[in-house]
């Protein structure tokens, strides 16, 4: 799915979310306010400021996530595909789902569905869907591929390898680039959403005044 879809996927899910906090809200409002002259703004904004608070809050939110990946170089899953780097020359790449990956080097796909790996100093080791191994050397760029977890180890005169698995190393390897940005980037979100809604309930009541 691209990102356009996964929006207007995400859009509507908010409409309906929004459309049934605005309709319980705007209900109780309607009873609980006993002064007709305020009866019908203050019904106004119990129906529109949940809407705005979803939609404002995610489009926030959506902009500082594009922000934050384009400055860490590290696709968060808006859309259709999560990278994330594993040093200056490679990183791997995931499409629709991370349980599976390709490791890309220098601008070209070294390996595809690679299900398992571990990043050295100069090596990155790895295990892919089919239960076979490899290690991709970093300081002559070969790949060398194995049978088994044994030839793997021996040939590679490595015996201690721990694989991490791509869905706990994408999110593990996620986290260390990106930091606490996109934290900050929900608190920033948040503050702004409420803010506007802020904003808005003083400009209605305000102006809605006789």
């Amino acid at each position: 799915m691209g990102i356009g879809f996964v929006i207007i996927i995400h859009f509507i899910a908010l409409a309906i979310l929004s459309g049934i906090v605005a309709a319980i809200s705007a209900a109780v409002t309607f009873f609980i306010t006993k002064n007709k002259e305020k009866r019908q703004r203050r019904i106004f904004l119990a129906a529109f400021l949940p809407f705005q608070f979803f939609f404002t809050i995610y489009i926030l939110g959506i902009a500082g996530s594009i922000m934050v990946s384009g400055s860490k170089n590290v696709d968060i899953g808006i859309g259709d595909s999560f990278y994330v780097p594993i040093n200056e020359t490679c990183e791997i790449h995931m499409i629709d789902i991370i349980d599976n990956a390709y490791l890309d080097c220098n601008d070209q796909t070294v390996i595809r569905r690679v299900s398992s790996i571990l990043p050295t100093e100069k090596k990155i080791f790895g295990k892919t869907e089919d239960g076979k191994f490899f290690c991709y050397d970093l300081d002559n760029s070969e790949l060398r591929e194995y049978s088994d977890f044994i030839e793997l180890t021996s040939k590679e005169n490595s015996p201690v390898l721990e694989l991490i698995e791509i869905p706990e190393y994408y999110q593990k390897r996620r986290n260390e680039v990106v930091g606490q940005a996109t934290i900050m980037i929900g608190i920033i979100a948040l503050v702004l959403t409420i803010a506007i809604m802020w904003l808005t309930r003083k400009i209605v009541l305000k102006f809605g005044k006789k």
